[in-house]
């Protein structure tokens, strides 16, 4: 066959061949099983006259194919001494030595798959219980989903269960004096201490200290917001997320105290520019020159005409302390700086009352703040923490390199040729495909939607019968060009490619609810009709490449982002939960109110997002933070009788809390400048992915990865080789690898260029490797086949879930597109294979190893039986009779698969 480039191998949709330039047609038979180069099967089985073939085996020099196996193994694992780790050699609590039956029974539960099943569900189950329990039990007249017995009961089984787990974990492991001791674990030590204020909180329950003393019993209520950090202990992507995180804070720490500096520098100066001098008087009658002196006696309310007391008051911030500096600085790094700078603005001198813009140079000072101390340093931290998160998840280049090859793999794999996938091949979905992705018909088709959009944007109220026929009629007709255009491409690419087509779905959706909009004959469903066809201006964006990357880029971030979503999620319910027990019984004030409030979980969840978005945090952290005698500290007229209350005794009051202010600075710092920048920063690391992906060029050998073409090559001639026992094309035959590495280009296959094929020592470990280990796949997906016809719960897992192929024949093992490129990758281009990776596949290269031995010594037997038979024909035609060789032992079925 003759030589061929890359993308020269073209499929045609009505013959269904592949072709060359030409015209020849490409047949995979055709393609040599054995390498010429060395006369040695690609395989590694003998071809060809058993002599020559043991004689070139006697030839190889022994060294040197020790030495390209060494090299093949060694490239494709990390050497790092692996110690076995078995965590159960010592005395636990040094009377439980390691045969004691206490104990074995206690790994026996600590290592059952039931009881973590167990935990878990008891605390998502105590997380619930915590959603919808009120801070109070007396707080509502309304009654409670879950009575309060029901929730004490749950509140004290979780404990015990809790306790019980300590117990057996301790047991299992030791407290503190083995070398992996429970409490050597930060994780261990965070459950720990939740598992004893949930102890504190269950004596203060039972001993009656809610109503003997309020303040120890809130403090209590407060640490139950530290439930759901159990879940993140239990979730492996999660705590992947906060280690990285925690391990981030370390390299910052220099960027830490520049920030700290900086504050703390600004503040002293604020304080010694406008520390005292904020301060003013309450009522008329002490303008300036007048001061805190004329600010006596009484004054005449202009609203309602009611005699007030004057009084000299301080703004609720100022910078008259360090604290108080700290905290208006703060607001100030957040962008809240409106109020503080009209006041700074307007200050005199100290017990003087304001002037209006009487110290416009003090706005000098919040311009500089804002942009070294807001828009620099704060930023400047979070993009420290950003890339150092980045850098301890392993984000390096290779590891960016490597995700985009598994993902174009993925990406590209050829479907399934099934009935609803299998493209139409006649000559006039040919030339309909081809006149439909034609440049002429996509101008037409963004006209369209332009025009339709244009006329959409000149809709207005009250229009004349002239302009709303024009409307209607200009509807009807972009709507039946978009129905008629899916049409057309239904008869072009046939069902499966239509849906295929993110696009294309999206126009499907688009049309769907247009016309369900003309179908109802309902004005409220037509009204909401028209943002179905304002979403047809979207489809412009896949005509312009950059939007189409970054519309892609925020679809494929979704999944990938899930642990970010899922603590940012539990971050915001602690902090709700602490808001609720802290401030669900506050008076509503300036801005805490209906709208924004702590009454119970759902509305606190809403508030922490308005805080996130700005919408006047600081007036809330104020509202919070009232204090007597401005609120009633508890609605009992026995024991506070001078605040005028004199209904039936509560356990709470309208008062807010003194630790306001630090929950609002903690809330702003971890949820927004921290968490919500690292989700930012995740979906600006996909961007960089993507792009990359885009501007990637070519290489030969794939030093940085593949392109979109090398890859949409190595589709064709999977498929190619595929078909020859497969109608589907999605699968191979195992048998085939041979074909198809002599057929692919390198690195990945034996061809090069020109067209002759490279088959040296190295390669032809290489390719027992290869086939080595995708005899492991196969058996991997046996064993799941066979679970999931048993109905196990692993199976059920991997097949509907994972979505593990599982249609391998056992007469002809397949093997998929995915598993033969990502095998490809890992032994013939290791070198892109990130380190991290290469640990985690140690025990699958083990197993790789015995199964190319295993390989070796089938090929050995079948060569020796060869041999056997050749003789036994020649002694046959010879006329002597030669003595039966004594019967060699027989492979089971599990390793008479191999191919």
């Amino acid at each position: 066959m003759s030589a061929y480039r890359r993308g020269d191998i073209q499929f045609n949709r009505v013959t269904g061949q592949y072709l060359l330039p030409n015209g020849q047609v490409f047949d995979p038979s055709k393609v040599p099983k054995t390498s010429r180069v060395r006369g040695e099967a690609s395989g590694g089985s003998p071809t060809g006259a058993a002599g020559g073939k043991l004689g070139l085996a006697l030839k190889r020099s022994t060294s040197a194919r020790m030495m390209a196996w060494n090299d093949v193994v060694t490239s494709v694992v990390v050497h790092r001494e692996k110690k076995v780790v078995d965590f159960y050699t010592e005395r636990s609590l040094y009377f439980f030595y390691p045969k004691n039956k206490y104990r074995i029974f206690a790994i026996y539960v600590a290592e059952h798959p039931l009881f973590q099943t167990l935990i878990i569900s008891i605390i998502v189950l105590n997380c619930f219980m915590m959603f919808i329990t009120p801070a109070y039990r007396d707080l509502n007249d309304d009654p409670v989903l879950i009575p309060p017995f029901v929730s004490i009961v749950i509140d004290y089984v979780s404990t015990v269960v809790f306790s019980v787990e300590f117990l057996v974990m301790v047991v299992s492991l030791g407290l503190i004096n083995t070398r992996h001791a429970y409490l050597k674990s930060g994780w261990n030590v965070l459950d720990t201490f939740v598992l004893a204020f949930s102890w504190f909180d269950v004596l203060a329950t039972v001993t009656g200290m809610e109503g003997d003393n309020l303040g120890a019993a809130k403090v209590f209520r407060l640490f139950r917001a530290l439930r759901p950090l159990r879940l993140m202990k239990r979730n492996e992507g999660m705590r992947v997320v906060i280690d990285a995180l925690i391990a981030t804070l370390a390299p910052v720490l220099y960027v830490i105290i520049f920030s700290l500096t900086t504050f703390f520098v600004a503040a002293l100066i604020g304080m010694g520019l406008m520390g005292g001098k904020m301060s003013y008087c309450s009522g008329t009658g002490a303008e300036y020159p007048g001061g805190r002196t004329q600010c006596v006696n009484t004054w005449i309310s202009e609203d309602n005409g009611v005699l007030r007391p004057r009084a000299w008051l301080k703004p609720y911030h100022h910078f008259d302390t360090l604290p108080d500096a700290i905290l208006s600085l703060f607001m100030v790094g957040t962008l809240e700086y409106l109020e503080l700078l009209q006041r700074s603005m307007d200050i005199t001198d100290c017990d003087l009352s304001p002037q209006e813009d009487s110290s416009q140079h003090l706005a000098i000072f919040f311009v500089c703040y804002i942009i070294i101390g807001s828009l620099f340093v704060m930023n400047l931290f979070v993009g420290f923490i950003v890339d150092g998160f980045n850098l301890h998840k392993g984000s390096s280049n290779k590891d960016i390199i490597f995700n985009r090859l598994s993902r174009q793999i993925v990406d590209h794999r050829p479907r399934p040729k099934t009935l609803a996938w299998l493209a139409p091949s006649n000559a006039f979905s040919v030339w309909l495909e081809q006149f439909l992705n034609g440049v002429q018909f996509q101008v037409f088709s963004a006209l369209c939607v332009v025009i339709n959009v244009c006329f959409m944007l000149a809709d207005h109220t009250d229009p004349s019968p002239e302009f709303t026929a024009i409307m209607d009629a200009q509807n009807l007709f972009f709507f039946i060009e978009l129905g008629a255009e899916l049409l057309a491409y239904l008869f072009a690419v046939g069902p499966g490619g239509l849906v295929d087509d993110l696009w294309k779905n999206f126009d499907m959706f688009v049309f769907l609810g247009t016309f369900i909009g003309y179908v109802s004959n309902n004005k409220d469903v037509t009204q909401f009709v028209k943002a179905f066809r304002l979403l047809r201006v979207v489809r412009l964006m896949i005509i312009i490449k950059k939007i189409r990357i970054i519309l892609e880029t925020l679809i494929k971030c979704i999944p990938q982002l899930a642990n970010i979503l899922v603590l940012l999620f539990l971050v915001y319910s602690m902090f709700a939960v602490i808001g609720v027990q802290a401030f669900s019984s506050t008076k509503y004030g300036k801005r805490l109110g209906p709208t924004a409030n702590f009454d119970d979980w759902p509305s606190a969840m809403v508030t922490c997002f308005q805080i996130v978005v700005g919408d006047a945090w600081h007036d809330i952290m104020d509202d919070c933070g009232v204090q007597p005698p401005e609120c009633t500290p508890v609605f009992d007229s026995e024991l506070f009788p001078d605040y005028g209350y004199n209904g039936p005794a509560k356990s709470f009051g309208d008062c807010g809390s003194t630790v306001s202010t630090l929950y609002f600075m903690a809330f702003k710092l971890m949820c927004e400048t921290i968490m919500l920048n690292l989700f930012i920063g995740m979906i600006l690391e996909n961007f960089a992915f993507i792009t990359d992906e885009v501007s990637h060029s070519e290489e030969p050998n794939w030093d940085s990865g593949a392109s979109a073409d090398q890859i949409l090559e190595l589709v064709h001639i999977f498929s190619a080789v595929a078909s020859l026992q497969n109608e589907t094309g999605d699968t191979m035959a195992l048998e085939n690898l041979p074909q198809l590495m002599n057929a692919m280009p390198l690195p990945l296959g034996h061809r090069r260029r020109d067209g002759k094929l490279v088959y040296e020592e190295k390669d032809r470990i290489i390719t027992r490797m290869i086939r080595a280990e995708l005899n492991v796949i196969v058996m991997d997906n046996r064993e799941l086949k066979e679970e999931v016809m048993k109905g196990t719960w692993r199976g059920w897992w991997y097949h509907k879930l994972q979505g593990i192929s599982l249609a391998s024949s056992e007469d002809v093992p397949q093997v998929t597109f995915k598993d033969v490129m990502m095998t490809l990758v890992y032994w013939r281009k290791p070198n892109l294979v990130p380190e991290l990776r290469k640990m985690a596949r140690s025990a699958r290269v083990q197993k790789v190893i015995f199964v190319a031995h295993c390989l070796t010594l089938k090929e050995s037997l079948q060569m020796h039986a060869h041999i056997r038979k050749q003789e036994r024909e020649n002694a046959e035609k010879i006329g002597t009779v030669l003595k039966p060789g004594k019967a060699g032992f027989q492979l089971s079925a599990k390793w008479r698969s191999l191919q």
